[in-house]
C-alpha cells in the first residue's frame, strides 16, 4: 500500500494523521497520538476517503541549503511552513534552524535577516505590503557546539530565538477582534491634523501601540476601554459606517476649522475628480473586466477548499490574494492576445490592406499596456475620491452626527487614557510631539525611539 512508518494521512474535512507502524490489514493501523490544539476533526461514522502521504526524506534538501550557504548565498525560508491570516505568527517549523545549525557546525559562517511582511487588503487587486527587515545576527557559537550533540535542544533554542526576532518585525495580536479593536485605538489617538500614514509609518506606530497595550490590557481600565471600542465597531457595523468614514470627516473639518464652505468645498471637488476621471478610465476597465471577474471567482472558489482543509485560516485572504496574482498572470496576456488577433482579423474581413494590415495589431500590441496602466491609475482617484465624497455627504445625515459626537466622546477617553500612561515606557513616543513635525507639504512623521 506504499505505507512506511512516519507518513501521515490526509483525509478531506478531517485534516492530518501520523501512522506509527504500517496497517496489519485494511481497517487497522496505529496513530500517533496529536500534540494539544493539533487534533483532527472527529472521523465520521461513515468513513472518510484519505489519501497517503509519505513521509519525505529532508536531507537532500538540506544538503543543498548547505551548498549554496557554503558558497556565500543567500536561501529565502517562510519559517511558517505556509500562509495564512492570522493576527500573530503561527509556530515555526524546525527546518529553518536545521538549515542555519547545520550550516554553521560544517563550518559556515551564517547570518539569519529577520523580514516581516505585513499585508494591506491582500485579497484585493492592487494592494499593498511593508517588508521590514531586522538586524541580521550569527548562530551562537555555544548552540553549534550543542547542535552537535543534542540538535533537538539547540533547534528549539534557535527557533525561540527566531521567533522573537520576527515578532519584532511584524504586529503581533492574540486575534483579530483584538487586531480591529486596536486599529480603532490607534486611529481615534492619533492627533486631528497628521495626514494618512505611509506604509513604514503605519507599521512603526501601530507596533508601539500594539507592544504598549498588550502590557496593559488585564487592566480594569484597559478591559473598559476596550468593552467600548467593541460598542462602538457594533453600532458602526448597524448603521453601515465605517471608522474611517468618521475619522475622515473629522480630518477635513478640523483642517478647515470648520469652516462649512470650505468643508462643502472639498466634498464638491472630490465629485469633480469623480466625475472627470471616470469616462477616462472606462477603455481600460471594459479591457480589463472579464480578467477581474475570471481571477476573482476562481480565487473564491479556492479559498472555500482552503478554509475546509485548513485549522489555522481564518478567512483564507492570503490564499484569495495569491489565487487572484496566479489568475491575472495567465488571463492577462491570454485576453490582451485575444483582443490583438481579433483586431487584425476585423482589419483583414474589412477588406484593408497595406499599412493598416499590419499597423492596427502592432498599436494595438503597444497601446493595450499604456492604457490599462493609466486606466487603472485613474481608477485609484476616482474610486477613493467617490467615497470621500460618500462619506462627506452623510455627514449630515442624523445617524452621522450621532456617530461622529460617540466618537468624540470615545476619542477623548482614548487620549486621556493614554495621556495618563505617558510617564511610563508603555505609550512614550507614540505620537509625540517630537515625532511629529510640521512644514513642506503638510505634517510629517518620523519614527520615534
Amino acid at each position: 500500500m506504499g505505507f512506511i512508518k512516519g507518513a501521515k494521512l490526509r483525509a478531506k474535512d478531517v485534516g492530518e494523521l501520523q501512522c506509527i507502524e504500517p496497517p496489519t490489514d485494511d481497517n487497522v493501523m496505529s496513530i500517533k497520538k496529536p500534540k494539544a490544539g493539533d487534533e483532527p476533526k472527529p472521523i465520521p461514522e461513515g468513513g472518510v476517503v484519505w489519501q497517503c502521504m509519505p513521509k519525505i526524506d529532508q536531507k537532500v534538501v538540506f544538503n543543498k541549503v548547505f551548498d549554496v550557504l557554503a558558497k556565500n548565498g543567500t536561501i529565502g525560508i517562510f519559517p511558517e511552513g505556509g500562509s495564512h491570516d492570522q493576527g500573530q505568527l503561527i509556530p515555526l517549523k524546525a527546518g529553518v534552524t536545521i538549515m542555519a545549525l547545520g550550516a554553521a557546525a560544517q563550518g559556515t559562517k551564517v547570518k539569519i535577516v529577520p523580514a516581516g511582511l505585513t499585508y494591506f487588503h491582500a485579497h484585493r487587486w492592487r494592494s499593498k505590503a511593508v517588508v521590514q527587515f531586522g538586524v541580521p545576527f550569527e548562530c551562537e557559537d555555544r548552540l553549534v557546539e550543542l547542535y552537535k550533540t543534542d540538535s533537538r535542544a539547540a533547534c528549539g533554542e534557535l527557533l525561540e530565538i527566531i521567533t522573537r526576532k520576527l515578532k519584532e518585525v511584524t504586529i503581533n495580536t492574540a486575534n483579530f477582534q483584538t487586531k480591529k479593536n486596536l486599529e480603532i485605538l490607534r486611529r481615534l489617538y492619533q492627533p486631528d491634523k497628521l495626514k494618512s500614514l505611509d506604509g513604514r509609518e503605519y507599521m512603526a506606530y501601530s507596533k508601539k501601540f500594539t507592544n504598549g497595550f498588550e502590557r496593559m490590557q488585564e487592566t480594569p481600565a484597559a478591559k473598559s476601554l476596550l468593552t467600548e471600542i467593541e460598542e462602538y465597531r457594533g453600532d458602526l457595523d448597524a448603521a453601515g459606517w465605517k471608522e474611517k468614514e468618521l475619522h475622515l470627516i473629522h480630518r477635513v473639518k478640523t483642517e478647515r476649522n470648520n469652516n462649512a464652505f470650505l468643508v462643502s468645498l472639498y466634498m464638491w471637488g472630490q465629485l469633480l475628480l469623480v466625475l472627470v476621471l471616470v469616462p477616462m478610465s472606462i477603455p481600460g476597465y471594459f479591457l480589463n473586466a472579464p480578467i477581474l471577474v475570471l481571477s476573482k471567482r476562481l480565487a473564491l472558489k479556492q479559498q472555500k477548499k482552503a478554509l475546509a482543509e485548513s485549522k489555522v485560516k481564518v478567512g483564507a485572504f492570503d490564499v484569495v490574494a495569491s489565487e487572484i496574482v496566479k489568475w491575472g498572470a495567465v488571463f492577462v496576456p491570454l485576453f490582451y492576445s485575444t483582443y490583438i488577433i481579433v483586431a487584425a482579423v476585423a482589419v483583414s474581413v474589412l477588406g484593408q490592406e497595406g499599412v493598416l494590415l499590419w499597423a492596427v495589431p502592432v498599436g494595438l500590441f503597444v497601446a493595450l499596456p499604456i492604457i490599462s496602466f493609466y486606466s487603472i491609475k485613474m481608477y485609484d482617484v476616482w474610486h477613493f475620491s467617490w467615497k470621500k465624497f460618500r462619506a462627506m455627504w452623510k455627514r449630515n445625515s442624523l445617524r452621522g452626527k450621532e456617530l461622529m459626537l460617540r466618537r468624540e466622546e470615545l476619542q477623548k477617553k482614548i487620549r486621556q487614557f493614554v495621556s495618563r500612561q505617558l510617564a511610563e515606557p508603555t505609550f512614550g513616543g507614540v505620537y509625540g510631539e517630537k515625532d511629529v513635525c510640521s512644514g513642506g507639504k503638510g505634517n510629517k512623521v518620523y519614527p520615534g525611539p
